[in-house]
């Protein structure tokens, strides 16, 4: 893995209010079952809350979410520079 904690935060938001939106029980389900680092990740992305327009206009000036930069996170989605250092960690490589 080497992957930001923004975007695997994004991405596991993303499939548990979008795809699994149907069934409640299974995502909640889901959030419980998330292993590290998976879940670190996404308690840190859960911390910023950033809107849908504010993720459209950073992937308009950035479309590879892999390539932002700490400044673009705080300045398209309004994150302190502390909470863009968290999102900007990579997960580790191994588990």
């Amino acid at each position: 893995m080497d992957t930001m904690f923004l975007e695997e935060g994004m991405a596991i938001e993303f499939s548990i209010n979008t795809v699994f939106a149907i069934d409640k029980k299974y995502a909640k389900g889901c959030r419980a079952d998330l292993a590290y680092p998976w879940i670190e990740a996404h308690n840190v992305y859960q911390k910023l809350r950033p809107s849908a327009a504010s993720i459209r206009s950073l992937r308009k000036e950035s479309p590879f979410i892999d390539k932002v930069s700490e400044k673009q996170i705080e300045i398209y989605l309004n994150a302190s520079p502390e909470m863009a250092s968290e999102l900007y960690r990579r997960l580790p490589k191994t588990r």
